[in-house]
């Protein structure tokens, strides 16, 4: 019976010990996986402590102060230079995730953003991403790839049921303020979810 458990038996019984090799090697990667975990968060703490507390050390993100301040002055000079910046609103359905599955999905998307975006969780729980020099097209196409590495690796509050985020964009027109596009974005994203 020892042997079974270990895995030396027939095929017939190599799902069961798979799951006994599984059950053996977990609590002995159990404090590894805690201690990386300890270590993200120190990590971001301590990032965010250089930039000024700029950044939200759950997420990695900006904080929504800093967020208002950044995506005012990147509207101010892409206006004056004439390029492109748009929006995206990643939303998930209400009650579909925790809150600690919506701060794993804002770091996930704090680490697979490219270096000249930036972005915030805000008071609704959906995360912002600001994409500059990008028309509406791109950023959609971008925003669907990073919703697309969110919906194959976290799994609703429902075990067996995948996330379905949603994404709504908004760009910036000619004479619009920081406001009027946010403001855009929640009308598109609250249209979208009724």
């Amino acid at each position: 019976p020892r042997a079974r458990d270990i895995g030396f038996c027939s095929s017939g019984s190599r799902r069961r010990s798979t799951v006994s090799r599984t059950a053996l090697l977990l609590p002995l990667r159990m404090p590894l996986i805690r201690q990386q975990a300890f270590e993200s968060r120190i990590g971001r703490a301590l990032k965010s402590i250089d930039v000024g507390g700029l950044l939200d050390p759950r997420t990695g993100l900006l904080n929504e102060d800093a967020f208002s301040r950044d995506f005012e002055t990147a509207v101010t000079e892409t206006q004056t230079r004439g390029a492109g910046l748009s929006v995206a609103r990643i939303a998930f359905a209400q009650g579909s995730i925790s809150e600690r599955m919506r701060l794993d999905a804002a770091r996930i998307l704090s680490r697979l953003m490219r270096r000249m975006d930036f972005a915030t969780l805000d008071e609704d729980g959906a995360i912002v991403v600001v994409f500059a020099d990008t028309d509406l097209r791109d950023a959609h196409a971008i925003a669907r790839r990073l919703t697309s590495v969110l919906k194959h690796t976290m799994y609703s509050t429902k075990r067996d049921q995948r996330l379905d985020p949603h994404v709504t964009g908004a760009t910036l027109m000619p004479g619009d303020t920081s406001l009027a596009i946010l403001a855009r974005l929640h009308t598109q994203g609250h249209r979208a979810a009724s």
